[in-house]
């Protein structure tokens, strides 16, 4: 797959960036940040951090096949440089440079973001819009930050036909700069909830920080959630398509193979079928097809949309099922906030109402003065709404989550790590096991130790 950077000459590169071109003039493959994952011909952009200095690793890309290299300062290598003031700024100027090349030669840009769902979302995104466009680009994982996003952009192919470029934010101001490089066509917030409380305060703040996805003025359509569409910042007399209310998912089944869900919208009915699992997820289906809806003006056929979803690939830590041994572990610990924790623990505890269940629960991070409560306050909702699980708690707040869960019945321990958790559950007789946390807990430590002693 050729990439539309691939057109572009280290001149020109140089010219966007504001950089001074030392070296051979000549074309490149990609863009990369990473000596490991550097691919033949690519140009290598020296990031610098607090700590590290990737300018000292220009020769190491160089050996790993980079054809040139972004630097902020001039290196004692064979390779051409470029080289410019910040190296984090021309790499987002050369990304919103290629999206704009692109944008003008016709190319469409779906942009997201949200408090919970915001990747899931762009992987249904990609399933419904694959019924209508043969080249889509979006996002790879979850590289959806300052940095991410242009990289994102630089890897647009040459035959793209629409982008879905997802943006996520941990303080004020973040957004703006990421919709700047890439405004798309249509913008979604998926969802408001209790996340990066640290920086954002409440939840005022993450209606503000999400609202920023419409700072740029176009003609731009914006998908929210219906129960949000009065609090969001939203543009006076910006096109508005509500989710919940104009787009509606209805979930009529669900297994452990994934759900069944009736959409209707816009006076129409599709009979779906996702391999995701969960209201929220029926959810953030509604969420992809009135996106669709927004750019193409109808809804996708029913046959080829059951068909993409058929294929479509669940991303890593989101509901992935894991055998170790006896246990059937659920990992869903990709990322976690009060409200996307309480959602997904019960998809867990009505698909598997059955068996027996553990759920390990580790710690959400970034959440403020108020992260014991919060934490308090999802063990004791967990704990009311169950019926059988036993929970394992895991960090920094597992005594007092476990102590909230006792409260209302259930029953519950606290482990300090996740080999301890592992540990515990070795005691039990065997089931499912649920994971939920941030990323930062490390909860895919618990499938490592178990599979260790499988």
């Amino acid at each position: 797959m050729k990439l539309r950077i691939s057109q572009w000459s280290l001149s020109a590169i140089a010219d966007t960036v504001d950089g001074r071109l030392v070296g051979a003039d000549r074309a490149i493959s990609s863009v990369s940040t990473d000596t490991r994952k550097i691919a033949p011909d690519a140009l290598f952009v020296a990031l610098v951090g607090p700590r590290f200095d990737g300018n000292t690793f220009v020769s190491q890309a160089a050996e790993s096949g980079a054809a040139a290299a972004i630097v902020s300062s001039e290196q004692d290598v064979t390779i051409p440089q470029i080289v410019v003031e910040d190296t984090l700024t021309a790499l987002q100027r050369l990304g919103a440079a290629v999206w704009k090349q692109a944008h003008e030669e016709g190319m469409k840009t779906v942009a997201l973001t949200g408090s919970n769902g915001k990747t899931t979302t762009k992987e249904l995104c990609s399933a419904v819009f694959r019924t209508e466009f043969e080249h889509v680009h979006a996002t790879a994982g979850n590289l959806n930050n300052h940095i991410g996003v242009p990289l994102t952009l630089c890897a647009i192919p040459l035959e793209c036909e629409l982008a879905i470029v997802e943006m996520g934010a941990n303080d004020f101001g973040d957004i703006d700069e990421l919709v700047r490089m890439a405004p798309g066509e249509v913008r979604i917030i998926t969802s408001i909830g209790e996340a990066h409380l640290e920086a954002l305060g409440d939840l005022n703040g993450v209606r503000r920080v999400k609202s920023e996805i419409f700072h740029v003025p176009n003609d731009a359509i914006a998908v929210v959630p219906s129960e949000e569409r009065r609090q969001l910042h939203l543009p006076d007399g910006m096109h508005v398509i509500e989710v919940g209310s104009e787009v509606v998912a209805n979930l009529t089944a669900q297994d452990a193979n994934g759900q069944s869900v009736d959409l209707e919208a816009f006076g129409k009915t599709l009979r779906l079928r996702s391999p995701l699992t969960g209201a929220h997820n029926a959810g953030n289906l509604a969420t992809a097809i009135a996106a669709f809806y927004a750019l193409i003006g109808r809804l996708p056929n029913e046959d080829g949309l059951n068909a993409s979803l058929a294929g479509m690939k669940i991303p890593g830590g989101r509901w992935r099922r894991v055998q170790a041994g006896g246990w059937d572990i659920i990992d869903d610990a990709y990322n976690a906030n009060p409200s996307s924790m309480t959602a997904s623990f019960r998809t867990f505890s009505d698909l598997y109402a059955e068996q027996t269940r553990y759920a390990v629960i580790g710690e959400m991070l970034e959440l403020g003065e108020e992260a014991r409560d919060l934490h308090v306050r999802c063990a004791q909702e967990m704990a009311a709404s169950q019926s059988g699980e036993e929970f394992v708690f895991v960090g920094r707040f597992a005594d007092d989550m476990a102590s909230a869960a006792t409260d209302k019945g259930a029953k519950a321990t606290a482990a300090v790590d996740p080999e301890s958790a592992a540990d515990y559950l070795r005691t039990q007789m065997p089931g499912v096991v649920f994971l939920k946390a941030s990323r930062g807990a490390q909860l895919e430590r618990v499938i490592t130790s178990l599979q260790r002693t499988a």
